[in-house]
C-alpha cells in the first residue's frame, strides 16, 4: 500500500458521497395469498411473473404471482421426493428447472444423485426423476450458505452461455493425514442434463497440503480447478512457509489434467474466483494479503486465462488505508496506521461476493465483512456448557475495474448487521441499471440520517429494518444513500435477501410474509 498518490485520489473521490436520503422509490404491495411455511424457497424472475418453488416434506409447490397485479395466478403441489431424500439445488438452465436431490439407497448404500426437470416455460410438465450420478464410496458432506443445518454433498456450477453444467462431488477421505489426498468428481452435462464427461481426479499433494478455492467449466466442456498448495501445511501457522497457486484443466472424458502455475510475486491469495465471461477466456479474480492471515484482505487481484492456457493481463490494487479506515474507532484507526508502517494494514473478514462483467468490458468487483462466530455460556440450571453460534455482515467493498486494467473506483459502503445461525434478512442483494449500482441491505432505523463517516448502529435479523440501498453511480463511483420502505410500517416478516429479483432495470420484487397465515409479494420501483 504504497502508491501516495493512487490512495489519495481515491481519498479524494470518497468525498463524493450523498449523506442525506433521498426518498426516490415507489413501493406497491400486491394482494396477500396462503403462506407455505418451508425451509427451502427459491424464486425466479420470467417476463411477465416470478415462479417460487418451495420444497416441504416430501412435497414440491410452485407457484407464480403476477408481475402486474402481484397475485397469486397458480399454484401446483406434486408429492414426488422419496423419503430420506436430502435436497442439493434448484438450478435454471436456459428454459428448464432442475431439482437435485440425493439419496443414499437402502439395499446397496451406494451414494445417488437425482434430478427432477421442470419445463420453464410450462410448469405444468415435471418429469419422472433421473439419476444424474452414482458412487459405490461415501461422499465429504459440506454445508449450505444459508444455513449449517443443511447439509450437501455436490455443487453445481453453469458455463457463460448456460449450455454447459459442471456437477462437482469429493469422495469422503479416511483422515486429514499427509496419507489422505482428495479424490474430485468432474461430471459435465448439456442444458437438457446429457451427460458429456465424467472424471475423478487424484489431486497431487495430500490433503493438507491444498486448498480448492474453486471450480469452473468452459462451454467446450472443459472443466478447472483453482488451488492454492503450501510447501509444509495449510494448517501451518508459520507464515513464512512456501505456498504457490496452480490451475488444473481437465478435459471432457479424461481423467487427465494440464496445470497451469501462476506466479504470485509473494501475495497469497485467500480467495479467488474463475469464471468465463465469454467463449474467448477465462477470468480469475479474487483477494490477497501479505501475511496468510485468513480471509483479511490487502488488495484485489485479477487476471485472465487463455484458450492456449496463458495467463495474461495480471493486475493487483491494494486497498489504501483512507478505506481502511473508514468507520473504524480511533483504535482500530491507530492500529491500521502502525500495521501501514510495516504494509500489514488490511480488511478483516472480508469475503468475496461478486465479479460482474460489464458490457464496456469493465469488471465490476464486491466483498462483504463477514464473520461466523462462536459463544460458549453456562446454563441457569445444573451449570451445563451450551453454545450458540451467529453471524455478522459489516461493511461492503465495492470497486470497478475498467476495461484495460485500470481502477476507476474503489468504495467501502457501510452497514452492519447480526444474525443467528441462518442467515434470515442480512447480507446484501446487487442488481444494476446500466447506469448505477444499488446494494440493497437492511438496516437500522436509527441510521436513516446517519453521517457517511460515522459507524452506523446494529441490525438484527428479524428486527423490522428499513430496507435500504447503495446507488453508486457507474461512470464517477459518486455514493448516495436510498431508503426505500420500512418493514415496521409495512408489517412485513421473515424476509430473506436472496428472495428479490429484478423484473426490468429499474424494477424488482420480494415475497415476505405478512401474518394472518398469508405472504405478500412486494415490487419496488426505482426512480
Amino acid at each position: 500500500m504504497k502508491d501516495i498518490l493512487h490512495s489519495t485520489l481515491l481519498f479524494i473521490s470518497l468525498l463524493l458521497f450523498q449523506t442525506s436520503i433521498a426518498q426516490v422509490a415507489e413501493v406497491i404491495v400486491g394482494k396477500p395469498y396462503q403462506v407455505t411455511d418451508a425451509r427451502h424457497k427459491y424464486y425466479f424472475a420470467r417476463e411477465d411473473d416470478v415462479i417460487s418453488v418451495i420444497i416441504k416434506g416430501n412435497t414440491l409447490r410452485i407457484s407464480t404471482i403476477t408481475n402486474k397485479t402481484l397475485e397469486l395466478s397458480n399454484r401446483f403441489i406434486y408429492k414426488i421426493f422419496p423419503n430420506g431424500y436430502n435436497l442439493e439445488s434448484v438450478n435454471l438452465l436456459n428454459d428448464n428447472l432442475y431439482v437435485f436431490y440425493s439419496l443414499v439407497n437402502p439395499t446397496n448404500q451406494y451414494e445417488q444423485l437425482y434430478a427432477l426437470k421442470i419445463n420453464f416455460n410450462d410448469l405444468e410438465r415435471i418429469s419422472k426423476e433421473t439419476l444424474v450420478l452414482e458412487n459405490k464410496k461415501p461422499l465429504y458432506v459440506g454445508h449450505n450458505f444459508y444455513s449449517k443445518e443443511h447439509k450437501t454433498k455436490y455443487s453445481f456450477y453453469t458455463s457463460f452461455d448456460e449450455s454447459k453444467l459442471l456437477i462437482t462431488y469429493t469422495l469422503k477421505p479416511a483422515d486429514m493425514s499427509m496419507n489422505s489426498y482428495y479424490v474430485i468428481g468432474l461430471n459435465v452435462f448439456d442444458d437438457q442434463l446429457k451427460s458429456i464427461s465424467k472424471s475423478e481426479i487424484k489431486m497431487t499433494q495430500p490433503i493438507p497440503k491444498i486448498d480448492i478455492l474453486d471450480y469452473s467449466v468452459d462451454s467446450d466442456g472443459n472443466t478447472y480447478m483453482v488451488n492454492l498448495k503450501y510447501g509444509v501445511s495449510r494448517f501451518n501457522d508459520n507464515n513464512e512457509e512456501e505456498y504457490f497457486l496452480e490451475l488444473m484443466k481437465v478435459k471432457p472424458n479424461t481423467n487427465e489434467f494440464e496445470t497451469i502455475p501462476v506466479a504470485l510475486k509473494g501475495k497469497f491469495i485467500n480467495q479467488l474466483w474463475l469464471y468465463e465471461f465469454d467463449k474467448n477466456k477465462m477470468v480469475c479474480a479474487g483477494f490477497y494479503n501479505n501475511d496468510k492471515n485468513g480471509f483479511n484482505a490487502d488488495g484485489i487481484i485479477l487476471f485472465n486465462v487463455e484458450k492456449n492456457n496463458a495467463i495474461t493481463n495480471m493486475t493487483s490494487y491494494e486497498i489504501p488505508l483512507e478505506i481502511l479506515n473508514q468507520f473504524e474507532s480511533k483504535r482500530n484507526r491507530n492500529k491500521n496506521v502502525a500495521k501501514e508502517n510495516k504494509d500489514k494494514a488490511e480488511m478483516k473478514n472480508l469475503t468475496l461476493r461478486q465479479l460482474f462483467h460489464q458490457e464496456d468490458g469493465s469488471y465490476i468487483l464486491t466483498g462483504e465483512q463477514q464473520l461466523l462466530y462462536g459463544e460458549v455460556y453456562s446454563k441457569a440450571k445444573g451449570g451445563n456448557l451450551s453454545s450458540v453460534s451467529g453471524r455478522k455482515y459489516d461493511d461492503i467493498l465495492a470497486c470497478k475495474i475498467n476495461a484495460d486494467g485500470s481502477l476507476a473506483w474503489m468504495r467501502r459502503l457501510p452497514k452492519s448487521q447480526t444474525s443467528g445461525e441462518n442467515i434470515g434478512d442480512i447480507s446484501f442483494n446487487y442488481k444494476h441499471d446500466g447506469q448505477s449500482h444499488y446494494f440493497l441491505f437492511m438496516d437500522n432505523i436509527n441510521n436513516l440520517k446517519l453521517p457517511f463517516d460515522e459507524m452506523p448502529d446494529v441490525h438484527e435479523n428479524g428486527n423490522n429494518g428499513y430496507l435500504t440501498a447503495y446507488k453508486v453511480n457507474d461512470a464517477t463511483g459518486n455514493v448516495e444513500k436510498i431508503s426505500i420502505a420500512s418493514f415496521r410500517k409495512l408489517d412485513l416478516h421473515q424476509f430473506h435477501m436472496h428472495r428479490i429479483q429484478d423484473v426490468s432495470a429499474k424494477e424488482f420484487v420480494f415475497e415476505a410474509y405478512k401474518k394472518g397465515g398469508e405472504d405478500v409479494m412486494i415490487k419496488v420501483i426505482l426512480k
